[in-house]
């Protein structure tokens, strides 16, 4: 298992994860309980315990993700009749169009370059009237996000630097400086409304819906 994905299960799983449970799991939730949604995509899912955080009585929960050892850990601890975990690519999503009624991504759009074509894809993959719910980092507190990285550079948008783990190692990390209006024009682009924005910590939270 690489150091990323270690430190990411760390972080996620252990007390460091905790400050998720005051701020966003609490808006994931109020989103997902809005509507009684019969199917639901979590972009990123990481090693899914966003599956464990809505409510899934009536629906089922689908989760992509990159990293094939995070699917792997997202299987071992969450897999359920309810829920079904896949190693996927963000921007060439494994499904036809408009499968979804809701579809969410936590932390992924600020560590992606093509903010448009993950836009589309959310949007294809939606139907008419489907919701999204999306957390990223906020702009405004970008220089927050530098000051965590060490021997860090800057490429255009692009911040690559060294952060350290939970066990002392460094790992490089990527994160892509995207501009509000560069966010806003991606979905607003893709056929996507926003209806709601929120700020929290260093993040923002993005609702809304597909026209």
């Amino acid at each position: 298992m690489s150091n990323v994905d270690k430190d990411w299960i760390e972080m996620i799983e252990g007390e460091r994860g905790q400050v998720r449970d005051q701020d966003l799991y609490p808006k994931l939730s109020r989103w997902a309980g809005s509507r009684a949604f019969e199917n639901i995509l979590d972009i990123g899912c990481g090693q899914g315990i966003c599956s464990m955080k809505i409510n899934l009585d009536q629906g089922l929960y689908t989760g992509i993700d990159s990293s094939e050892l995070l699917i792997k850990r997202a299987k071992e601890l969450y897999e359920s009749p309810n829920t079904k975990f896949m190693v996927a690519d963000a921007l060439d999503l494994p499904f036809e169009d408009a499968s979804f009624e809701a579809v969410f991504s936590i932390s992924l759009i600020h560590l992606i370059e093509d903010v448009e074509e993950v836009m589309n894809e959310i949007s294809r993959v939606l139907k008419p009237k489907g919701r999204f719910f999306l957390v990223t980092a906020a702009p405004g507190s970008y220089e927050a996000w530098e000051d965590s990285y060490k021997e860090k550079s800057l490429e255009g948008k692009c911040l690559i630097g060294k952060r350290l783990t939970f066990d002392g190692s460094e790992v490089e990390d990527t994160l892509y400086l995207h501009e509000g209006e560069e966010i806003h024009s991606a979905i607003e682009d893709a056929g996507l409304e926003i209806e709601d924005i929120e700020a929290f910590r260093n993040f923002i939270a993005i609702r809304g819906k597909k026209h």
